[in-house]
């Protein structure tokens, strides 16, 4: 008897141990099967988060107008409570308030009170809960419309914006209170499920019920909050509710955002890129019209005086002046066929030419000529050489040379023999006209040319980039004066504008041979050339 009641006993421990193994097992299942849940998620959210990253980048380095400006956020309560999806610009009439750069990221663009149409992102990004991603924004790079009197964008954004911005860049930490970054542009935030104390029940719950906040000590930082220009904010890591221990704190503090960031190098190196491209496609079309690229201008040139220099083929772009025409007098002028589309003589009398020769074409009063060649009726001649030396014999004082430029061309300056309309050039008597680069304006704006190194090879293509041998040209953002490793103007003596180590960092790009830096060259806090292959 005592035998079975052994064996009943030990046989009740055997199943006892397999459920407790079993509900143990079940336990960890469940665990995993959350675990596993909870990565996917994150995988999903962090996806959506660098997707949207990505696309905050692009609309802004490919802004038509201003290049490097961010768009408003969608903001609750703005016409009405609610989060419609539009970039919503605060009033002109409004005072301003950091509150405003705090929202929903924007889908949708809207105009007024925009002056210029505000675009959204055009894209809905949500977190793997449904959650419509949030956005805060610098006050460096939106409009100030409550302002008539400031540009469109203030500070102009360039590259001076970087290491000199009006107000200081956003901040984002960890959740030790540690600085990762203290150069931020924007943020991008996942806000999770909804955690204790949250409710975001009604039409448009405020900041606070999507974003959290929890304390390190005696400080305590919240993403719902933008009230410095400097703002903090958390950086997270999972999407677990993390409660933050504080002897100072009765109650526990909940924090499941998700954030990704964008600095002000990250974004200026994608609108260097934009600069690169608008001139890369500027000198191209230029090498294609004249058979060569522009020469270029000193180094150290000033605003608005980047002027072609003889036969300089390396320093600044070129952008205001590539070429000069200038009239001797109203009967004589000359200007190469290469930078211009034509040249037309026009008789005054409006008597009709009887034939052309050459390059030249007639139409009534007009004689219209791409290279050498001649119009005439009588003895009256109007005759173009190769070089563009024309001439003619037709009397009266109402003739006229017209020059016309490419499309990649702007004329920039006229003397008093001339007045410039549009693309064009109208001579009369003795004068000269300018032709340049015709670079969008914000480009010029924000002194641009200021920026870019410029070299190219007149015969062979023998420069060097990294390992990529036969280029024919190139160009070099130099980026943000990094005292580390370019001359400054302090001291003395003081280096002239015209030393290349003024702009570039490398012995590489700066030995003054013709091998570059790759193009890929990795940036850092003693190099940040950017070096760009503009043919072949």
């Amino acid at each position: 008897m005592q035998n079975k009641f052994y064996r009943q006993s030990g046989v009740a421990l055997i199943l006892t141990a397999f459920i407790l193994a079993l509900i143990a097992t079940a336990y960890l299942l469940k665990s995993y099967d959350q675990n596993s849940l909870r990565v996917e998620q994150d995988k999903k959210t962090y996806l959506a988060l660098n997707q949207a990253k990505q696309a905050l980048i692009a609309w802004s380095a490919s802004h038509l107008y201003y290049p490097g400006q961010m768009p408003f956020p969608d903001r609750n309560g703005e016409p009405v409570p609610n989060y419609d999806g539009l970039s919503d610009c605060n009033s002109p009439t409004s005072a301003f308030s950091y509150s405003l750069l705090i929202g929903q990221l924007p889908v949708y663009g809207q105009g007024n009170p925009c002056t210029a149409p505000q675009t959204g992102i055009g894209e809905n990004y949500q977190d793997t809960q449904g959650n419509r991603l949030w956005y805060a924004v610098s006050r460096n790079l939106v409009h100030k419309y409550e302002s008539a009197a400031m540009p469109p964008i203030d500070p102009i954004i360039n590259p001076s914006i970087i290491s000199n911005p009006a107000e200081p860049w956003l901040v984002v930490r960890d959740r030790n209170g540690n600085v990762i970054s203290n150069r931020v542009a924007a943020v991008i935030i996942a806000p999770g499920n909804v955690l204790t104390g949250q409710n975001r029940a009604g039409a448009a719950p405020n900041a606070n019920q999507y974003l959290d906040s929890f304390s390190i000590g005696a400080a305590t930082y919240s993403n719902a909050n933008y009230d410095l220009p400097n703002e903090d904010f958390i950086i997270g890591q999972d999407s677990r509710d993390v409660t933050e221990a504080d002897v100072s704190v009765t109650k526990p503090y909940y924090f499941n955002d998700k954030l990704v960031f964008i600095t002000i190098d990250e974004l200026m190196a994608a609108v260097t890129n934009r600069a690169s491209a608008e001139s890369s496609k500027l000198l191209s079309q230029y090498r294609t019209k004249n058979a060569r690229f522009p020469y270029a201008a000193n180094l150290g040139a000033a605003p608005n005086n980047h002027v072609s220099s003889g036969t300089n083929t390396k320093g600044m772009l070129p952008i205001d002046i590539t070429d000069n025409c200038s009239c001797a007098s109203a009967s004589s002028c000359s200007c190469s066929f290469n930078p211009i589309l034509n040249v037309v003589f026009r008789r005054g009398g409006g008597t009709t030419w009887a034939s052309s020769a050459g390059s030249c074409t007639r139409s009534g009063a007009d004689c219209t000529c791409i290279g050498a060649g001649s119009c005439t009726r009588g003895v009256r001649t109007f005759i173009c050489d190769i070089n563009g030396l024309c001439t003619h014999n037709v009397g009266g004082v109402n003739n006229t040379y017209t020059y016309s430029v490419p499309s990649y061309a702007d004329i920039y300056s006229a003397g008093a023999g001339c007045i410039i309309s549009g693309t064009r050039a109208v001579c009369n008597n003795a004068g000269t006209l300018s032709i340049g680069l015709k670079e969008p304006v914000w480009f010029k704006t924000n002194l641009w040319q200021d920026y870019f190194y410029y070299e190219w090879s007149p015969l062979i293509a023998n420069l060097q980039v990294g390992l990529t041998t036969g280029v024919n040209a190139i160009l070099i953002g130099t980026g943000d004066r990094l005292a580390i490793t370019e001359a400054r103007p302090t001291g003395s003596p003081i280096p002239p504008p015209s030393d290349i180590t003024y702009y570039l960092d490398s012995i590489e790009n700066t030995n003054n041979d013709l091998v570059y830096d790759a193009v890929n060259k990795q940036k850092s806090n003693i190099h940040n050339d950017q070096v760009y292959i503009i043919s072949p």
